[in-house]
């Protein structure tokens, strides 16, 4: 690869740009899903939920180091000091913000899988995970000392980490990184692999799968561009291409994350259109009556609760402990029969007859 000249604007910054822009709007819009999801639905607000708005840091220092001269050659000192400091928030931040979707993902899959196996391989490759994150996120802070401000004339007088270091901590949280990246792929295939589950909840775990192959490619093509963060006279020209192949990554796999709480949400929307779609097909004309409508609202208030407790139990782990793959228990087919039916329907029969003692309705 050619030296690039001082001033040179690397040809990947307008797309980077654009496609931080755009993984962030997506990004925020499955988080408000997942939290509305999280509160509204379930009211079982967690910290892995605060923990994809970390992402927002992320692609804002990014943003801010494009429009102060990222993707180009920097010769000016002040400029480059002030970057650098925001340069290291950002790598920081993308190492924790991975860890703690890994984390996130690890929870939602402890949850569903039943065989013993299954739990150990996920605590043994999060763990791996979370210990080579925490390590690579204090070595970005303390490389070249605590005190950022002399980040940079400590790297010019070569009193920082030597570089061999730098190499060995950048792949190794690339290796493992990726080893949970695949880890996690093939773990909705074991649980989609001869399982009686539901053709609903297949499609929603293959989903996820399409959307996590799409992270742990990107996180394999980023061993190309590992050196580009080593700190050099033109490191934040080289830096933009691991920066997009990073952001890929990260979006992707926080839009996995979300994507892995939504069955509440995707329940709810699937109940109010088997409520809805009856009433718009009356062949009369007629606006539907007062009881029809309000015995749609019931059911779909007794159904929404209903989801509601059942993914409740999903969520602190009330797995069936047999083996058995049927997530949510079965749900009798007469419960909608037991309610008291609506006082305008039994009022016209009041003046005829009285219920008798001892039934169901006296």
């Amino acid at each position: 690869m050619n030296e690039p000249a001082p001033g040179q604007v690397s040809h990947l910054v307008g797309h980077t740009y654009r496609l931080i822009i755009a993984f962030l709007i997506l990004a925020w819009i499955f988080i408000s899903l997942r939290v509305y999801t999280r509160t509204v639905i379930i009211s079982n607000f967690g910290w892995d939920d605060i923990a994809m708005a970390i992402f927002t840091v992320y692609c804002g220092t990014i943003i801010y180091i494009f429009h102060h001269g990222g993707g180009t050659v920097i010769t000016d000192f002040d400029q480059l000091n002030h970057l650098m400091k925001i340069a290291t928030v950002s790598e920081s931040s993308y190492v924790l913000t991975m860890m703690l979707i890994k984390i996130s993902l690890a929870i939602f899959f402890a949850r569903i899988v039943v065989k013993r196996w299954h739990l150990m391989v996920i605590y043994m490759f999060v763990t791996l995970s979370i210990m080579s994150s925490i390590a690579t996120y204090f070595y970005v802070f303390l490389r070249c000392g605590p005190n950022l401000d002399q980040y940079l004339i400590r790297e010019l007088m070569r009193d920082c980490t030597p570089i061999q270091l730098d190499i060995f901590m950048a792949y190794q949280q690339a290796v493992f990184n990726s080893i949970t990246d695949v880890a996690f792929l093939f773990m909705p295939v074991l649980l989609l692999w001869n399982s009686p589950m539901e053709r609903r909840a297949k499609i929603s775990v293959g989903i996820i799968l399409v959307v996590a192959t799409l992270g742990a490619v990107c996180s394999l093509i980023r061993f190309k561009y590992i050196k580009g963060v080593l700190k050099n006279g033109d490191y934040f020209y080289r830096a933009v291409h691991i920066c997009m192949w990073s952001t890929i990554e990260v979006g992707t796999c926080i839009i996995a994350g979300c994507t892995a709480t939504l069955r509440p949400l995707m329940k709810i929307a699937l109940v109010q259109v088997q409520v809805t779609l009856p009433l718009s097909r009356l062949g009369s004309g007629a606006p539907p009556t007062s009881i029809t409508l309000k015995s749609s609202q019931q059911s779909s208030h007794r159904s929404s609760r209903m989801i509601r407790t059942l993914d409740n139990d999903l969520e602190y782990g009330n797995a069936d402990p047999t083996g058995s793959t049927a997530l949510l228990p079965k749900i009798p087919e007469f419960v909608e029969l037991i309610v008291r039916p609506d006082p305008a329907i039994l009022a016209p029969a009041a003046g005829k007859t009285q219920p008798r003692p001892g039934s169901m309705f006296g």
